[in-house]
């Protein structure tokens, strides 16, 4: 054995523990006591491989001492081996059911406890790197499980996003989502005509509106780590988020890992945050271009009956004029007028005529200028039609 195993042996005995020590002391590091007492003291601050225990002792004997031993949490795995001249099955049963790992009866031979002490000392080692092996499979178990829990909260993010239909459902799905995954922070989301600037459930402070300020203003990345927080700029989302644990043990492996998971998690909700963004600003877009095609369908339906009260209007004054024409030169002879007058009396109602149809003529140009107009909001989307406007 590269290092020396440490022994302690309790016996009541004198000659029973100088045999026992000068049998073994060669190559264990030895400690003998005279009580079950005084070894239990030792072991209270000593690291010790394994302890040999008499069975008969005044006092705390080997069993009491055994049992004691092992409500203990610092040595309840310590090798024990019962050394006594009692060979009954009960004695052996009682050795068992207070935790001892073997018994040998006296007289005994070296050769066996040298045999007996290599294998329980070799056993303690193999059960303590099997338990380390188990830890180790533990955490990574509950870390698969965290990293699992983290997975189903982005998934149930992009669920809910699918409910919402307003930019502040966005926000409350994100303030959500981050709660779940244990974090918090600010966030700012943008739409075409709306900004949203939020601390969890309530409006953002100055301090917190100038930090998204900041990030919004950073052309370098998309995610950026600022001192125990981490900065998330995706063009319509902003967020800075943070994590009591980050702040409480800042340079631990366990904390960057775990902002290292977070910086996955939160782009994920960030890119999902935005592409909902997207779709309602498409979908506000689309009723914006519905409720501009029913105007022109409505403003069409309008110049239409424009037009045909225009025709109406354009046939109806013909007659008038025409009529007044036909009145007048029935009454000529009786008015005696010079034909020099009868002429200019004509005239001067064909020439009344003329400007009323010139009126009607500009009407047909402004419905032509109208009728361009909605070609031209027909041909382009909301923005454009409001540009056309």
């Amino acid at each position: 054995m590269s290092v020396q195993a440490t022994l302690v042996i309790a016996d009541d005995d004198p000659i029973v523990r100088e045999v026992l020590v000068a049998a073994l002391e060669s190559r264990f590091s030895v400690h003998a006591f005279a009580s079950g007492h005084e070894a239990l003291e030792f072991l209270q601050t000593q690291a010790v491989d394994l302890l040999l225990l008499d069975v008969d002792m005044p006092g705390v004997d080997g069993y009491e001492t055994c049992r004691r031993l092992r409500e203990g949490s610092h040595h309840d795995n310590l090798p024990v081996i019962f050394v006594s001249a009692c060979a009954q099955l009960e004695d052996r049963l009682r050795g068992y059911e207070v935790g001892g790992n073997d018994y040998l009866t006296k007289p005994f031979d070296i050769d066996e406890l040298h045999a007996k002490i290599l294998l329980a000392i070799d056993q303690k080692r193999r059960t303590h790197n099997l338990a380390g092996e188990v830890a180790e499979l533990c955490n990574a178990a509950l870390l698969t499980a965290e990293m699992m829990g983290e997975v189903g909260v982005v998934l149930e993010f992009h669920r809910e996003l699918t409910q919402c239909t307003h930019a502040d459902q966005v926000a409350d799905a994100v303030v959500g989502a981050l709660a779940r995954l244990g974090h918090e922070g600010c966030m700012r989301l943008r739409q075409r005509r709306l900004t949203i600037t939020r601390s969890g459930e309530h409006r953002a402070s100055a301090l917190e509106a100038s930090l998204l300020d900041h990030l919004e203003a950073r052309p370098d990345a998309r995610i950026v780590t600022l001192g125990h927080n981490l900065g998330f700029s995706f063009g319509q989302v902003t967020l800075l988020v943070r994590s009591p644990s980050w702040t409480a043990h800042p340079d631990s492996a366990e904390t960057a890992d775990q902002m290292g998971r977070a910086r996955d998690n939160v782009a994920l909700l960030c890119d999902g945050a935005v592409a909902r963004l997207q779709a309602l600003d498409a979908e506000d877009d689309a009723q914006q271009l519905n409720g501009a095609r029913r105007l022109i369908d409505a403003t069409r339906e309008t110049l239409d009956a424009l037009k045909n009260v225009e025709h109406e209007v354009h046939s109806q004054l013909d007659q008038v004029f025409e009529s007044m024409r036909e009145t007048f030169e029935m009454h000529f002879p009786r008015l005696g007028l010079t034909s020099v007058q009868e002429e200019q009396l004509a005239e001067i109602v064909t020439r009344h005529r003329e400007r009323g149809l010139a009126v009607l003529a500009r009407g047909r140009e402004a419905e032509i200028g109208l009728n361009r107009l909605i070609g031209r909001l027909e041909s382009v989307g909301p923005s454009g039609a409001q540009a056309a406007g």
